[in-house]
């Protein structure tokens, strides 16, 4: 029989060591089992009793490491402990609670050899013994996605799972093909409190997004499929501007939209002033019923929040660590909780615009669509890979890491799938790039070699001119993963 591949939400849940988080975790999906049944407790609970449930009489011992338990250790020893430890203090809470059945749930997978000591254990005392783990925990959590709000590093795993699962009923493009927006993220070898986020200049493309509206061009959408084929420059940034402003052809309005966006990098403007530029061609693509357009626009607006949740991390951690430094507080605790509830609603509006974008894109059924939403989806997760590697957070740095890996792959399949050689060379180009990104120098220059030989083969030369370039970034030094055991 086949083992059944761990997901990456199960992993997810594994990866938590933060006491707290599993708590809240496990008294979200209790709730919602169990209702006003189950009675929670206060944070770290009460002298053993982390939990009841009252209709099964249910004594709940939440377990979970802070940090990962060094291989040296003895996992089982530690698991008993902790579990025996517990089980004393029910034996105490049951001379004046009704305990039928003891339960010890944990976010990791706890050893069989543990399991039967600890069941024979507590039946000897009198309980019935439950042992729930992720396994358990995730089920529920796919029966009800809601909870995943209130649980961002979940969330953001969630998405490569709804990849797996939605239908691959998929066209080759005919018309609504979509430009290329091939934006790539730099590595940067300066110290984490002064590394900005950049790119490299995107090539132009051979492929533009034609809209619906195709038969019946009108000037603007003539003139900025001439502006495609020119070297980008301020003044022709200026001009396509004052079509998408002013045009009433809503397909010149949009083309102009997917020109800028391919552009972003080379253009002064801000963030923001981006994405309300990419908010005027989300609601263009809406008019025109164009879910591929809609959902490659939507994954470039959770893309800039992705780098705008990096850069607002960045300072904040940036100005601890000065306060930390000199002995001065450069930040107020006000000014620092304003900055987590920013960065959890940014973490919040990206997942979501990421997971409407590949919806649409598969509704779509362009495989177009699904690549370059996957593709952004990829460069983000290698963007807050690299971000969170920086700072030494490893849990979240690993599970950013999974998703990059885990989109440009499923990428690279949907183009293979059309027989699409150019595609495929433009997501592995990008893929090779995060791959630098997160420190894999050695399997990012292996990608980066089938690249360069794809490319020669098709004679790409706006992927070839960067070739060098690309290269000699991958091998820059990079900072290492902190390693926090």
């Amino acid at each position: 029989m086949t083992k059944k591949p761990i997901t990456d939400l199960q992993a997810g849940i594994e990866s938590i060591h933060n006491t707290r988080d599993f708590e809240r975790l496990v008294n979200d999906v209790f709730s919602r089992i169990y209702g006003a049944d189950y009675i929670p407790t206060k944070y770290h609970g009460d002298k053993g009793m982390d939990g009841y449930i009252s209709t099964s009489k249910t004594l709940v011992a939440k377990h979970c490491f802070e940090n990962p338990v060094p291989v040296k250790d003895n996992i089982n020893s530690e698991i008993l402990k902790k579990a025996r430890s517990d089980l004393k203090q029910a034996i105490i809470l049951s001379k004046d609670l009704d305990i039928d059945n003891w339960m010890f749930i944990t976010p990791y997978l706890v050893p069989t050899d543990v399991i039967v000591k600890l069941k024979h254990e507590v039946e000897k005392v009198g309980f019935k013994f439950q042992c729930p783990g992720p396994v358990y925990i995730a089920g529920v959590v796919r029966k009800n996605k809601d909870i995943l709000e209130n649980h961002q590093n979940l969330h953001v795993l969630y998405i490569s799972e709804d990849i797996r699962e939605l239908k691959k009923y998929m066209k080759p493009v005919t018309t609504d093909q979509i430009s290329q927006s091939r934006k790539v993220v730099r590595t940067s070898s300066k110290p984490a409190l002064k590394k900005a986020i950049t790119t490299k200049k995107p090539e132009q493309s051979s492929r533009i997004y034609k809209s619906a509206l195709e038969n019946e061009k009108s000037k603007d959408y003539k003139r900025v499929l001439q502006i495609y084929k020119k070297t980008p420059n301020s003044k022709l940034e200026k001009e396509v501007k004052s079509i998408i402003y002013s045009s009433s052809d809503q397909g010149a309005v949009l083309q102009g939209v997917h020109l800028l966006v391919s552009w972003y990098k080379t253009s002064r403007d801000t963030i923001d002033d981006h994405l309300l530029l990419i908010n005027i061609g989300i609601e263009t693509a809406r008019a025109l019923k164009s879910l591929s357009s809609e959902a490659v626009l939507l994954a470039e607006k959770g893309s800039l929040l992705s780098v705008k949740f990096v850069l607002l991390d960045l300072e904040g951690w940036g100005r601890i660590e000065m306060s930390n430094t000199v002995g001065l507080p450069i930040i107020t605790k006000n000014e620092k909780d304003g900055i987590v509830q920013e960065l959890k609603s940014l973490n919040r509006d990206f997942n979501g615009l990421f997971k409407d974008a590949i919806n649409k894109a598969y509704a779509s059924k362009e495989y177009l669509a699904i690549t370059k939403t996957l593709s952004r989806i990829g460069d983000a997760a290698g963007n807050r890979a690299g971000h969170f590697m920086s700072l030494g957070i490893k849990d979240r740095a690993l599970v950013e890491q999974d998703l990059c890996k885990g989109s440009f792959v499923h990428a690279k399949s949907v183009a293979a799938q059309f027989g699409d050689e150019v595609e495929t060379v433009y997501v592995l180009y990008n893929f090779a790039n995060a791959l630098g990104f997160m420190c894999e120098t050695g399997e990012a220059l292996l990608v980066l070699k089938k690249v360069a030989k794809l490319g020669k083969k098709l004679n790409m030369k706006d992927i070839l001119v960067n070739i060098d370039e690309l290269e000699q970034t991958i091998k820059e030094p990079k900072i290492k993963l902190v390693n926090n055991d």
